[in-house]
């Protein structure tokens, strides 16, 4: 088999992370892919019962990523809205990103959680609904990175590596549906990153 068939990239987006930029609590559900990405899906992550998944991560690879993002989240920015108001992360990142910083200071050097794999929905969509606690939710912000799943033995190896190309998204403000420009590059110094 193509070894580019034994993994999936996925963004993080607003929806999902709990750092976010639009309304709403978040979903514990990430979006894994659609029907052209079921057989990938499949050869993936177990699809048996139970369908808890063993997510493994690097503490290092996570580290290399906060540290990377350390300059916007001591200094945040705010984004443009399509009807031309700026739009800022209302929690405190500086306070995220030294707590996150704490809290994996703690941790030992592999860090697994448990994600439940969904069944496809009517449109062949496909979740994986993780704990409101999880890392991949409590860490990063949204459209900034994109996690790699693939397998291996009985774990699904996730790396992380951090989106740099700007992309415009539409995320809910005051109710209404709005178009932003996610740029978390521009006016920053960013530091190079290690792939683990």
């Amino acid at each position: 088999m193509d070894p580019k068939e034994t993994l999936i990239e996925v963004k993080l987006v607003d929806s999902f992370v709990l750092n976010k930029i639009g309304e709403g609590h978040g979903e514990s559900r990430l979006y894994l892919g659609g029907i052209s990405s079921k057989q990938i899906i499949k050869t993936i992550f177990n699809q048996g019962k139970p369908l808890e998944q063993t997510l493994r991560f690097s503490k290092k690879n996570i580290l290399n990523t906060l540290g990377f993002f350390e300059p916007f989240f001591l200094n945040p920015k705010s984004f443009y809205l399509d009807n031309g108001k700026l739009i800022s992360f209302t929690q405190p990142l500086s306070n995220i990103y030294n707590n996150n910083l704490k809290t994996l200071n703690r941790l030992k050097e592999e860090i697994t959680e448990v994600a439940e794999l969904l069944p496809s929905d009517k449109s062949g969509r496909t979740y994986l609904r993780v704990k409101k606690e999880s890392l991949l939710r409590r860490f990063f912000l949204p459209h900034s990175v994109k996690i790699i799943f693939k397998k291996r033995e009985v774990f699904i190896d996730c790396s992380i590596k951090p989106e740099i190309i700007p992309i415009k998204k539409a995320i809910k403000v005051n109710g209404q549906k709005h178009n932003v420009e996610f740029d978390y590059m521009s006016g920053y110094d960013f530091k190079s990153i290690n792939e683990t």
